[in-house]
């Protein structure tokens, strides 16, 4: 039988062996493996160097269309950014309250205009008497007044809300004290609660803030509580917050209809 010249082992073989007393395969040549991967690495590197010295020169060669890629890349990335925040804070990130997969907001639905509505403050009212799977309830409704004092006059934003509304979201004011039952109904004493911002911006910070007052579009309220700095509701940038004295303000009515929105836990 003729003998031809020996062929070399297949680098399958030499790289890798499988031992007669073990299942797993395993290195035979590890130094060959890290070779070989050593001298992948250096072409690719040398690719892209490549490549990225063409694309420069491209760039070099075309100075309005380099400002036009690089203006879309930023453009690009900025929006992208903008959305995953908008993402973040609305969707994915949970609200910032204790026990928040517990909380619901409840709104009437029209069906012959087919949209979403508030509730009034006697529906909202039925709603507490006659409701058994939640533990509390509360009615909001965003309102705009003047602030004109003190300091220069201002058009803030707010909310008036009934009196278990923070126990609700489980939020306890950073100093003072929630509204009373007693403030929350018809011909309670005119209180607010106020921000971290506007407690710094309007009165310095001051802790002898809980007992001034502040006017809203010709009213003096007697400021009782402080919120904690973090404090934020849905994308209402609220800055003060009125017991609700049965929402008599300019979005609500006594009547039955849209009105205020309900909270539940």
């Amino acid at each position: 039988m003729l003998a031809g010249p020996k062929l070399p082992q297949p680098i399958g073989q030499r790289i890798w062996q499988r031992p007669p007393s073990h299942p797993v395969m395993r290195y035979a040549d590890e130094s060959t493996c890290w070779d070989a991967i050593s001298f992948g690495l250096r072409i690719e590197v040398s690719v892209f160097l490549q490549e990225l010295r063409y694309a420069l020169r491209q760039l070099r060669k075309s100075p309005a269309f380099a400002a036009l890629a690089i203006l879309t890349l930023a453009i690009g990335i900025g929006a992208n950014t903008a959305v995953y925040s908008v993402l973040q804070s609305v969707v994915l990130a949970p609200l910032p309250y204790p026990q928040a997969d517990q909380l619901m907001n409840v709104w009437l639905y029209n069906r012959t205009l087919k949209y979403l509505s508030d509730a009034s403050y006697p529906d909202y009212l039925d709603w507490q008497r006659s409701a058994r799977s939640f533990q509390q309830m509360a009615a909001f409704t965003a309102q705009d007044f003047d602030l004109t004092a003190p300091g220069p006059a201002e058009h803030v934003s707010g909310v008036q809300a009934s009196a278990q509304f923070f126990s609700t979201l489980g939020v306890k004011p950073a100093f003072g004290r929630d509204f009373s039952t007693r403030e929350d109904g018809a011909g309670g004493a005119p209180v607010v609660i106020i921000n971290d911002g506007l407690w710094r911006s309007r009165f310095g910070g001051r802790a002898d803030v809980l007992g001034k007052s502040m006017t809203l579009t010709g009213v003096d309220y007697t400021i009782i509580g402080v919120l904690p700095p973090r404090f934020r509701f849905e994308e209402q940038a609220a800055e003060w917050w009125l017991a609700a004295r049965r929402l008599t303000g300019s979005h609500a009515s006594s009547k039955r209809g849209p009105g205020s929105a309900g909270l539940r836990r």
